[in-house]
């Protein structure tokens, strides 16, 4: 496809280039360089978090020591986030590489199959704010994660009867549950890391940890259906509204692999819920920030 000169591979390095320069610029512009410069925050809130500031200085230590790194990564509440951030990743992958194959498989054309993954997109980002939201409003996030991932893992589980039976409409509404249940997970689960570990030291190694191991699941889920992709069998496809094809094969298996993911994903962030510290310091999810003891140090005189 060409257009004004430019091919289509140009046009998407254009599209999708230019929105994240704006953005790049705008935020040097707009975002503040400290907490007093900041004119959103309250005198209450801006004393919360100064005091947030100084308990962290003095639970870290002069200076880095490779210990302290491997005590980190030693705590069990750090491999059960590894999991848990593993298990969402692997499936929010899959969706990202193959929504539109999938949509595709299910008997729509390849321009429509694109063409459809935009309202699917819309409907998660307003999911994914919504939940982070209510997250933090109720200061929890074990709830806020298993949730969705049960939405997902049953997306998941719809998808595969969809393709199972061929049926397009149904593969594109379960599409809406598997790509919002886990998108929206996804976030909540660093912040939740940070939330209970104990000093910026933990927090910083905790987060990288669990951001390097997550990432494995860019390899595993597409590779998951890549490798248990159905070959055509031939029949053709009809239902209203979706343009007559053959069948390009079946991603059932895949589908299978996802429900799997996600509903170990939803029995990790129940336990994790149970058995991770919460701080109270610091209004960890589970503790109302108007208990956190650091909030009556900033409202101290």
């Amino acid at each position: 496809m060409n257009a004004g000169g430019l091919d289509g591979w140009q046009w998407l390095f254009l599209l999708e280039g230019i929105p994240s320069v704006v953005a790049g610029v705008v935020t040097i512009l707009v975002l503040p360089d400290s907490i007093e410069s900041s004119g959103w925050l309250s005198a209450e809130e801006r004393g919360r978090l100064r005091a947030r500031l100084t308990a962290d200085a003095h639970t870290d230590p002069a200076q880095l020591r490779f210990s302290d790194v491997l005590q980190t990564l030693l705590l069990p509440r750090l491999w059960g986030f590894m999991a848990l951030f593993l298990t969402l990743l692997t499936p929010a992958y899959a969706i990202s590489f193959y929504l539109p194959s999938i949509l595709t498989e299910a008997g729509y054309s390849t321009l429509t199959a694109n063409l459809l993954t935009v309202p699917v997109y819309v409907v998660t980002t307003a999911v994914i704010i919504g939940n982070a939201l209510v997250s933090d409003r109720r200061c929890e996030r074990g709830y806020h994660i298993a949730g969705p991932a049960a939405l997902s893992a049953l997306g998941f589980a719809a998808l595969t009867a969809a393709s199972w039976y061929h049926s397009a409409t149904g593969a594109y509404i379960s599409m809406f549950a598997c790509a919002a249940g886990v998108y929206s997970a996804v976030p909540l689960v660093l912040s939740w890391v940070s939330a209970t570990m104990q000093s910026s030291t933990e927090r910083a190694v905790g987060a990288a940890a669990v951001i390097s191991f997550g990432n494995l699941g860019g390899l595993i889920g597409p590779q998951l259906y890549s490798l248990t992709y159905q070959p055509a069998i031939g029949e053709d496809i009809q239902e209203d509204g979706v343009e007559s094809k053959k069948s390009s094969g079946s991603y059932v298996y895949g589908h299978v692999s996802m429900t799997v993911s996600l509903t170990l994903a939803f029995a990790l962030a129940l336990a994790l819920r149970r058995w991770t510290p919460r701080d109270k310091s610091h209004g960890a999810p589970g503790v109302p920030l108007e208990s956190s003891p650091l909030l009556a140090t900033a409202e101290a005189p």
